[in-house]
Parts: C-alpha cells; structure tokens; sequence
C-alpha cells in the first residue's frame, strides 16, 4: 500500500480503495474496469430545518458555509478519472444540483462521454424529512466512447 492510499480491499473481483483521488487515481492509470466517487463538493446550505444538527454538522463544527473539507474544482478531476480507466470503462460520479452542470462539462471536456442521470431523493439523516422540499443526489453516469463511435 502506497501512502496515497489509506486503505485498500478486495472483495472478490473488486477493489475498493480510500484515499484522495487526486493522490490515488495517477498509480491506477488505465486499470479499473469501473469508477464510482462520491468527490468532495460544495453542500447546499440549509435553512429549513427548525432543530440543531449534531456531529459534523453541529454549529460548533459546521457554519453552514456548504465546505466540510477541501474542495477540488472539477475540471482537475475528469482526465485523473480518464486515465485510470480501461478504454470500456464506465463512471458514476455523485454530486449535488448546483454542481451537476459543471461536473458534467469538466468530465466530458477530459474526453468522457455522457450516458446518463440517475436522481435520488435524500432525507436527513435522522429520517425526518424536511419542511420543504428535499435535496436531491444525483450520480452522473459517464463513460469513455467506445471504438466503434470513431473514437481510439
């Protein structure tokens, strides 16, 4: 184990690996047969909830800013994604609504190709749902063109 990656299973055939992607994925080029990153990204502010959150997210911790943690832009993460990808490789890559656009512009200006969007609905934590609407996660679903699109 590198000192990129912090923990490192297998489970069968898949490799599940903790670490900073932008650390991990330059020792992985072109080898993973599928990517799945839950990539830090700018959280939506609240305001609806009428009760104080704990952990992380307790005011002490927490100021309501959307940054739990460094932020990386999107557009230095497509091409690390890319390469540790083989050529028939496919991504989901999760994000929120406000940064959904831009994700999806950064990943296929890396030479990612759009495939599809799955939406699901998020409740808090503790299972109470929200006063008003609630957030929804999307997972960008993204993967290399293939050779017989007239890509290598």
């Amino acid at each position: 184990m590198t000192r990129a990656i912090l923990k490192d299973v297998t489970i069968g055939k898949c490799r599940l690996i903790l670490g900073d992607c932008r650390d991990v994925l330059p020792e992985l080029e072109g080898i993973a047969d599928f990517l799945f990153c839950d990539v830090a990204y700018s959280l939506t502010s609240g305001g609806n909830a009428h009760q104080s959150m704990g952990g992380i997210f307790a005011q002490t911790n927490y100021q309501n800013d959307g940054l739990l943690m460094e932020v990386p832009d999107w557009e230095e993460l497509g091409g690390p994604f890319f390469r540790a990808c083989k050529p028939d490789a496919d991504a989901y890559i999760m994000t929120n609504d406000k940064n959904l656009f831009r994700a999806g512009l950064a990943f296929e200006g890396a030479g990612w190709k759009f495939h599809n969007l799955l939406v699901w609905d998020k409740v808090r934590a503790n299972s109470e749902p929200l006063v008003h609407e609630e957030p929804r996660i999307h997972d960008l679903h993204v993967e290399r063109p293939r050779r017989s699109e007239g890509h290598q």
